[in-house]
């Protein structure tokens, strides 16, 4: 209101011009802003529903079309048990790359595409962090848009090995085939709860249809 009065004194249309700037800049930042709450605010609830459905299945799978997606990645071989000393190895891998500066997101793991399609999940050979843009740098690797069958995990890591199991029987009944690495997401964690029983994680894994060339 005070913009508009004080051009309605002036009448000077470059002070106009330069009032709608600055008003056009506040509102996009304060969109961007609200945007960023509503993505956060969707995660979460998204969390606790894939909580839910969990508890109420063994093993909760769908098939779900995702967007294009980034990853700082460490390519190692390592089993399960020893899953914090690499996630350790990668926080510090991270911590002294160009990276440093940005917030990392969710640890990711994965499997190689062949062990997948021997039905070999005992190895891991990637570990990183997700990353909200692409960087160019050589450990971020891009994840291709998409359709994935994802499991959803409830319980502990040492149980998760039944979980890809029954994964991999989904995509081989539906007449779909795998075109790449796992990703193995943890969603509900140690930051949530301090029972394991009650974590979740989705494993991710790209596919098409037999049909598809």
């Amino acid at each position: 209101l005070n913009q508009i009065k004080s051009y309605c004194q002036t009448k000077d249309i470059s002070e106009l011009k330069h009032s709608l700037e600055e008003t056009l800049a506040d509102l996009n930042q304060q969109i961007n802003s609200l945007q960023q709450i509503q993505r956060h605010t969707e995660d979460y609830l998204r969390r606790i529903q894939l909580l839910e459905s969990a508890r109420n299945k063994d093993a909760y799978i769908e098939l779900r079309p995702m967007q294009e997606r980034y990853a700082y990645i460490l390519e190692i071989n390592y089993t399960i048990d020893r899953l914090q000393d690499y996630i350790a190895m990668m926080q510090e891998s991270y911590a002294h790359s160009p990276l440093r500066s940005a917030e990392p997101g969710r640890v990711v793991l994965g499997i190689r595409q062949q062990e997948l399609e021997q039905k070999s999940v005992r190895v891991y050979h990637t570990i990183g962090h997700m990353l909200d843009c692409p960087v160019a740098d050589a450990k971020v690797r891009t994840y291709p848009a998409g359709l994935f069958a994802i499991a959803c995990h409830l319980g502990g890591y040492d149980t998760i090995a039944s979980t890809y199991k029954k994964l991999l029987a989904y995509i081989d009944a539906h007449g779909y085939r795998i075109i790449g690495d796992s990703l193995e997401i943890s969603v509900v964690d140690t930051a949530y709860t301090e029972n394991s029983d009650e974590f979740v994680t989705e494993i991710q894994i790209p596919v098409v249809e037999n049909s598809e060339v």
